[in-house]
C-alpha cells in the first residue's frame, strides 16, 4: 500500500535526522528534501489513475452538482496546501487569509446549489 510506503519513508527520515548531530543542519535538510521527493513520486504514482478516472467522468455528461463537488475538493486541497506552506514559513496571518479565501470560494461556488435546495423545499411546502 502506498500509505505504508509514505509512512515508512517519513519514519526513516525522522530517525536519520534524529541521529544526525545538531550542527549538521545541511545534511538534515538534504535528507528531508530526498524524503519529500520520494513521497511526491509515490503520491504522483498513486494519483495518476485517479486523474485519469476524473477525466473520464468529466468527458461524459456530468451533472452540475458533481462538478461543484469536484471543484470544491480542488479548492480545499489547494487552500490547505498553501495555508500549510505559509504556516511552515511562520506566516500565520497569510495562512489564515488563505483559509478564509478558500471558504469564501467554496461558498460562492455552492450558492447555486443552495438556491436549488431552497426551490425544492419551497415546492414541497406548497
Amino acid at each position: 500500500m502506498d500509505f505504508i510506503k509514505i509512512a515508512l519513508i517519513i519514519f526513516v527520515c525522522i530517525i536519520l535526522i534524529a541521529c544526525l548531530p545538531i550542527y549538521d543542519k545541511p545534511i538534515s535538510a538534504l535528507v528531508t528534501i530526498a524524503a519529500s521527493t520520494a513521497i511526491i513520486l509515490v503520491i504522483l504514482n498513486t494519483i495518476i489513475p485517479v486523474i485519469d478516472r476524473i477525466k473520464i467522468i468529466f468527458t461524459e455528461n456530468i451533472d452540475n452538482d458533481l462538478s461543484v463537488i469536484f471543484k470544491s475538493m480542488g479548492i480545499s486541497i489547494i487552500t490547505r496546501l498553501i495555508a500549510d506552506l505559509a504556516m511552515d514559513n511562520g506566516n500565520r496571518t497569510l495562512a489564515n487569509q488563505m483559509i478564509l479565501a478558500g471558504k469564501i470560494a467554496i461558498i460562492t461556488l455552492a450558492l447555486p446549489l443552495f438556491s436549488q435546495v431552497l426551490e425544492i423545499i419551497g415546492k414541497l411546502i406548497v
